[in-house]
């Protein structure tokens, strides 16, 4: 009984480490992401259809958009 219990709270343990490390890592790559330089002609690719897709979402919302 207690063997099967210590089993479970590392099997529990161990998918919360896993999870954590999963956000730990996401969250520095969006870290890294944001302080790339902008002369990266990849990089600036990526910007600029994130400001494409903000642009639409300003004419989907013309409440949002500044006259």
């Amino acid at each position: 009984m207690d063997e099967e219990w210590a089993q479970n709270v590392r099997k529990i343990m161990v998918t919360l480490t896993c999870f954590s490390h999963l956000f730990i890592i996401d969250f520095l790559l969006s870290l890294v992401f944001i302080k790339i330089p902008k002369t990266d002609s990849v990089f600036t690719n990526s910007v600029g259809v994130q400001k494409q897709d903000k642009n639409k979402t300003l004419y989907l919302f013309p409440t949002t958009s500044t006259k």
